[in-house]
């Protein structure tokens, strides 16, 4: 007797496998006092100037070539802003108005998926006055944990930000030739065991 072998099923079992492979979420800690330690993407750079980096300041300091925009900042004491102001929280863990440490949040909503990303972390007039990290490889929705920022100098996190690039779409030929696969495994399997 044949086993009939419904591409249903293979699909289904695809995708539980896949499932099962999908790491679960960690957070991302940067720990200011420890940097060499930084490996979750290479680059990180430090400065004094500009005082206080955008965007456009960002695609010098790292020099990138495209444009970046601002996706997320939280302003220690003047709140939030940008384009996932309502996906993400930051909280600042210290007790004090000079806070070190800080955790960004994933709370619900779209995820940042823009390429490449940076994050900036700001103090008021420390040296150094700003952090900038590549964080291209971040998946969106783990934690972020800022930790040690500025402890032995007095200063604090004024703002945290993340900037990115443009959000990546796939290419309408890629998503074409993986619906005309499927169609086609489809059909194959049905002609084939039709008989």
């Amino acid at each position: 007797m044949v086993k009939v072998f419904k591409p249903i099923f293979f699909l289904s079992f695809c995708m539980l496998l896949f499932a099962g492979l999908t790491p679960n979420a960690e957070a991302l800690t940067i720990d200011a006092t420890n940097l060499s330690a930084w490996t979750y993407d290479t680059n990180y750079w430090t400065g004094n100037d500009p005082n206080n980096p955008n965007a456009d300041d960002v695609e010098e300091i790292v020099t990138y070539g495209g444009d970046l925009t601002l996706l997320y900042k939280d302003d220690f004491d003047d709140g939030e802003s940008g384009t996932y102001t309502l996906s993400y929280d930051t909280v600042y863990e210290d007790d004090t108005d000079d806070p070190n440490n800080a955790t960004i949040s994933y709370v619900s909503g779209d995820t940042i998926s823009e390429y490449p990303l940076y994050l900036i972390v700001k103090d008021g007039n420390h040296t150094p006055t700003w952090y900038i990290f590549d964080i291209s490889s971040w998946n969106g929705e783990d934690a972020i944990e800022l930790l040690n920022f500025w402890n032995d100098g007095g200063g604090a996190i004024s703002h945290v930000a993340i900037v990115g690039g443009v959000a990546p779409v796939p290419e309408p030929a890629t998503m074409l030739l993986l619906g005309t696969g499927l169609v086609g495994l489809a059909g194959f399997s049905r002609k084939k065991f039709k008989k």
